[in-house]
């Protein structure tokens, strides 16, 4: 079971938990890998539901109440609490000079946080051309799919960290707090972490939306920022060293 999926089951996820995987479908080009990790993923589901709706007397118990899956290195780990205890959480900064638009911008992800504030990034949002979903957690055309033509459009910013020297776990809840102003009445939010490999492609991890309204400009810069916070999903990911990794789309839909 997938955290923040328990449709309403918590008293009964004893004596697991949850098991936490990368979506709520597995989809590989390959059928065979696709059929292989699906069946490793329901195992311990299947003891859990003999136990619970047969008999107390069937099915094998794991001792451990969570089991993940660790994407990047492909490993399933069994923990004993979620979130974990020993997770450090970390910020990171989203800063530019003001031109973050597309992977070409000079949008930063970073650990520094700036002495003063940095020029806001701004963009136009169309509603005649929205910005696409390419995967994620949704009904066809999900998984993990390159996002390279998406982060192409001027209507999303990048903002990315430099290749990693080492690699870099990043394990359990994930949000994104941004500044925004709006000439619109209402506008959705997104952000989206994602892994750039060394070959320049880029694939999902997370991602998280925010629909609300707002006291609209009247013209652009006049507005006051409204903090807003968007969960993504959670997540247990390895970037490997090289990877131009961790890297985050912010995009938005006026409506």
């Amino acid at each position: 079971m997938i955290a923040g999926r328990r449709l309403g089951l918590e008293h009964l996820l004893r004596p697991r938990d949850r098991v936490e995987e990368d979506g709520i479908h597995v989809w590989h080009d390959n059928p065979r890998a696709s059929l292989d990790e699906r069946l490793e993923s329901l195992a311990p589901s299947v003891p859990w539901f003999d136990h619970h709706l047969r008999s107390r007397d069937v099915g094998a118990i794991p001792d451990a109440p969570v089991r993940l899956h660790v994407m990047g290195t492909n490993v399933w780990r069994d923990e004993q609490e979620w979130p974990l205890a020993r997770a450090r959480e970390t910020v990171w900064y989203l800063r530019s000079r003001g031109h973050a638009n597309t992977a070409s911008g000079d949008g930063r992800l970073t650990t520094e946080a700036p002495d003063q504030d940095d020029p806001s990034d701004a963009f136009v949002s169309n509603p005649a051309a929205p910005v696409p979903t390419r995967g994620g957690a949704m009904f066809g055309g999900i998984g993990t799919v390159p996002q390279n033509d998406v982060e192409a459009r001027s209507d999303v910013l990048v903002y990315s960290t430099s290749p990693l020297a080492e690699d870099l776990e990043v394990t359990g809840p994930v949000s994104a707090v941004l500044y925004v102003a709006t000439l619109s009445l209402s506008a959705d939010f997104t952000a989206k972490l994602v892994d750039v490999h060394t070959d320049g492609v880029a694939y999902n991890v997370s991602d998280g939306i925010m629909r609300r309204s707002y006291r609209p400009a009247a013209a652009p810069g006049a507005a006051e920022p409204t903090e807003i916070t968007i969960t993504l999903w959670p997540t247990s990911m390895v970037f490997r060293r090289g990877h131009t990794a961790c890297q985050t789309r912010v995009f938005a839909a006026s409506s």
